[in-house]
């Protein structure tokens, strides 16, 4: 009879498996062979419930986008809406109803649009707008003084304009160049340039010398741009910026036309992209589990919350379909939970791999939720068993293997950081086929047929010698 009386955490502390090497190799003669029993084994239950070795540790979710694409219906035609803009102009200025003045800007308002002429020189209650859409003149040569166009509704897609700058016929001692400089913006705070369409010849200049009133066009200046932006900002700019010798304010911003295209926004379909969201390991329960996951979908507003009746969790889909003028696509228009093994599907309480989680209906899973890592430890041996254990069990990941012949199973569900202890009280023993023993490994499992690498435990294995 032999006996071995094991620490794991001499040889193999972190192994999925316990090596025995007996100081000679074991022998049966021929009416001989060998019978093992486990006597007792123990080990400090500190393998976490979710983690990374039990794969249950990371949420993904696929997210189908949507985007509003714009189809140009008339192209290379533009439509002029300068006389709409002029029209504002005109009614403002004669009924004060449609003005609004602040100490920062003067807003002419419309039925569309709304325009607001910004100046920091401005006089409350005074209008100072001129009708540059009907060439007159407007004060606009810093970076204080500019134009914005905001569309109630039916925005625009701005593709051309023409502008005019208007000098007064003061002798110019050099020569001036303006530029105009066009932005876009969905909420009238942050705004994106828009460039020309042709990147030369976009200027207007006044050369040295010149003495003669004189408004200067530029025509058909077209733009790149495709979006419908809610807000048009127009800022005139001089190679004179300081305002050298006051020469800067012998001009005015003198014309602005503007031209939009007819345009369809047509939905398309992204393709799918899938998010991992990582739970730490760890020991949980139903409380900070659920606590946990909701932080880490906080910006993917889905929300967790347990039925204390059913022990079942309800996905909640907060998003909502955003306004163009917002953004042009819907990161989330469907959101599928992905769950690609069994034990993770066992912890949540779901059957299937993929799920929608839609934002008119909640996903109330199918069972309770289970956050037990193991039930069961399961210990085989390499060794050849005269009558081979036979056993069903279910992989819970892509890591799950054979188990051989199977040992013992013991209850592992105790509360975590306290020991788990088995004794052989029923006398269990296995006869082996192997007439020489030169070594024993003992395989440790959970009952989803994955490895389990133990940092430790104590036990007492027996190798006994019979008759046949």
């Amino acid at each position: 009879m032999f006996n071995y009386y094991i620490d794991k955490k001499l040889n193999n502390v972190n192994d999925s498996f316990v090596k025995i090497k007996p100081e000679y190799p074991l022998i049966c003669g021929d009416d001989e062979a060998f019978k093992i029993k486990l006597i007792d084994f123990s080990y400090l239950n500190n393998e976490y419930n979710v983690s990374s070795k039990l794969q249950n540790n990371t949420i993904k979710l696929e997210k189908t986008s949507i985007k509003q694409v714009v189809n140009f219906t008339n192209i290379p035609n533009v439509i002029d809406y300068t006389n709409d803009l002029d029209l504002i102009v005109e009614i403002a200025s004669n009924d004060p109803t449609y003005l609004e003045y602040t100490a920062e800007y003067q807003k002419l308002i419309g039925d569309s649009y709304n325009i607001y002429y910004y100046d920091n020189e401005i006089t409350d209650g005074v209008n100072n707008f001129g009708n540059i859409f009907n060439a007159e003149n407007l004060k606009m040569y810093d970076d204080d003084k500019y134009l914005v166009i905001e569309s109630i509704s039916n925005f625009k897609i701005l593709r051309e304009i023409n502008f005019g700058v208007y000098h007064d016929g003061t002798v110019l001692p050099v020569s001036v160049t303006f530029d105009l400089n066009i932005e876009g913006s969905f909420n009238g705070v942050d705004y994106t340039k828009i460039d020309y369409l042709i990147p030369v010849g976009n200027n207007i200049t006044f050369d040295n010398g010149a003495n003669v009133i004189e408004l200067k066009i530029k025509n058909n200046l077209n733009l790149f741009n495709d979006i419908p932006y809610k807000y048009y900002r127009f800022k005139l700019y001089s190679s004179l910026p300081s305002n050298e010798n006051n020469i800067i304010d012998n001009f005015r911003f003198g014309l602005l036309n503007v031209f939009h295209a007819p345009y369809q926004l047509v939905d398309t379909i992204l393709e799918p992209v899938i998010y991992e969201r990582t739970i730490p390991d760890g020991f949980y329960n139903s409380v900070n589990y659920i606590n946990k996951i909701n932080q880490l979908l906080t910006d993917d507003n889905i929300v967790l919350t347990l039925d204390n009746l059913t022990n079942k969790i309800t996905f909640k889909n907060n998003n909502i379909t955003p306004e163009y003028v917002e953004s042009d696509t819907d990161y989330n228009y469907i959101v599928k939970l992905i769950l690609d093994n069994n034990n993770i599907k066992k912890n949540i309480g779901l059957i299937n791999d993929i799920y929608v989680i839609n934002r008119d209906n909640s996903l109330i899973c199918d069972t309770n939720i289970n956050l037990v890592n193991f039930a069961k430890l399961v210990i085989s041996c390499n060794l050849t068993f005269e009558n081979k254990t036979h056993s069903e069990l279910i992989n819970g990941n892509n890591e799950a293997t054979g188990v051989g012949n199977v040992l013992c199973w013991l209850q592992n569900d105790g509360v975590p950081f306290t020991y788990i202890n088995y004794t052989n009280y029923n006398n269990l023993s296995y006869v082996v086929n192997d007439s020489v023993i030169n070594e024993i490994i003992l395989y440790f499992y959970n009952e989803n047929k994955q490895k389990i690498s133990i940092d430790n435990a104590l036990f007492h294995l027996q190798v006994q010698k019979i008759k046949k």
